[in-house]
């Protein structure tokens, strides 16, 4: 069933690429709940570099991460954060963070808000970055583990498809000191810890009269082989038309190569915490939507509920995660942009009581890359898993080739959303989420 869709996002640069992300108003599963991180431009690396026009023993190291505190004066935000992280060749800033708690700016809110971006800004002793989506910060590092300055914020705010606005909320003082070491390749920010304890019991759910679902917690490293799809000796597809041999050429390899990676990001929603942004279309359209019981619970009415997370915005991936309505009526469809992208459209799967289709919407056109019939989600889980690589994609549903297809415009970094669209109350749920970054997977040309 297709209803128009209006999208409010706060704009998100990863790879210094603008990807947007549905959701008008926008707050965290848990307030205080840490940063999502997203991989950046990657740094190469060098042994023995000194940081040119800083001494070298006192001046920032290579990977160095400084965070620390903007005098925000409840302006726009209650407080905010800047992080710094410097390149793995110690001769630039690679990338700029900026954290704000219970922002506003016209028509958006958010309780919590993550921006990352590149910024490969030639590292001096003077600080002089200017990043679109986040402001102009001005400083200088006094030591190898201090710095401080100011900072013109001016957060992107993006309405609908392509229209880019920034939100000025003034200048403000900041400081930072050393908080860690990235990786070569890697912007930080703070995650929560990986430890998960066991999930809620089964006693929790039922005051909502939902169903529980017990989670196992990921399997190590070496069992993931068994949790990507697996090619069938005969294999077939529901999907007419749908040349399976090319589907396989594409996405096995990728699947073998990362069989035996742990994943770039996983979430088996034992915890809440993680990062995860909630938000409706209309506002107040994901009222309920929480982490809780071992799921992530999108609650949509009256329009649509969406999560998304900052770790998930890259252009080379695979996705697997499970998803079922556990309420609502036959209006009621889950639907995943899997390239949500800021100027002219997504790429989207949709999940409802009777149908699993592939869509892609473009300059308001819209094309079905696929359709299958009689693949209801209502009380069931169903398995997707997506290979992105490129322009190319392909889509199991349930391990079964579903969709695969090469399009110019999806050869882009863009957003991944989770959303819940309902004219009634419902109840959309996702689990067992594995993500894998293919510029870490060993083996692929």
């Amino acid at each position: 069933m297709n209803r128009p869709r209006i999208f409010l996002v706060l704009a998100l640069f990863a790879a210094s690429v603008l990807a947007g992300c549905g959701g008008e108003t926008l707050k965290p599963e848990e307030q205080a709940g840490p940063q999502a991180a997203i991989a950046a431009a990657q740094s190469s690396e060098a042994e023995g570099t000194s940081l040119p026009g800083v001494p070298e023993e006192g001046g920032p190291q290579p990977g160095a991460i400084f965070s620390g505190p903007i005098d925000i004066h409840d302006e726009g935000a209650s407080s905010g954060t800047l992080t710094l992280t410097i390149a793995a060749d110690g001769a630039s800033i690679a990338t700029v963070g900026l954290s704000l708690k219970d922002f506003h700016c016209g028509g958006m809110s958010a309780g919590e808000s993550t921006m990352i971006s590149a910024a490969n800004a030639p590292l001096t002793d003077a600080i002089d970055v200017t990043v679109d989506t986040i402001g102009e910060i001005h400083g200088r590092f006094e030591s190898a583990t201090t710095a401080s300055g100011t900072i013109h914020l001016t957060p992107g705010v993006m309405h609908g498809l392509g229209e880019f606005e920034p939100c000025e909320l003034g200048t403000f003082n900041w400081t930072a000191e050393l908080t860690g070491t990235a990786a070569a390749g890697e912007a930080t920010m703070p995650m929560p810890p990986t430890e998960k304890p066991a999930p809620p019991a089964p006693a929790a759910a039922a005051t909502m009269g939902l169903p529980t679902r017990m989670i196992p917690t990921a399997a190590p490293a070496a069992a993931l082989a068994t949790s990507t799809p697996q090619r069938a000796a005969a294999a077939t597809s529901p999907v007419t038309g749908l040349s399976v041999d090319a589907f396989h050429a594409f996405a096995d390899p990728i699947l073998s190569s990362v069989a035996n990676v742990e994943p770039y990001f996983e979430d088996d929603f034992s915890v809440s915490g993680r990062g995860w942004r909630l938000g409706g279309i209309p506002s107040g359209a994901e009222e309920g939507s929480s982490v809780v019981d071992g799921v992530l619970r999108v609650v949509g009415q009256d329009g649509a509920a969406v999560a998304d997370h900052g770790a998930m915005i890259l252009r080379d991936w695979v996705l697997k995660f499970d998803a079922q309505i556990a309420q609502g009526d036959r209006d009621t469809t889950i639907t995943v942009h899997f390239r949500q992208l800021r100027a002219a459209g997504h790429f989207h799967l949709e999940m409802s009581d009777s149908a699993f289709i592939v869509r892609k919407l473009w300059d308001e056109d819209t094309t079905i890359l696929a359709e299958i019939p009689n693949r209801s989600v209502f009380g069931r889980w169903r398995s997707v898993t997506i290979v992105a690589r490129g322009a190319r994609a392909a889509v199991f549903l349930d391990d079964v080739p579903v969709a695969y297809f090469e399009d110019a415009d999806f050869d882009a970094v863009g957003s991944i959303e989770f959303q819940c669209h309902a004219i009634a109350h419902a109840v959309c749920e996702f689990d067992s989420l594995e993500f894998w970054d293919l510029k870490r997977a060993p083996g692929l040309p």
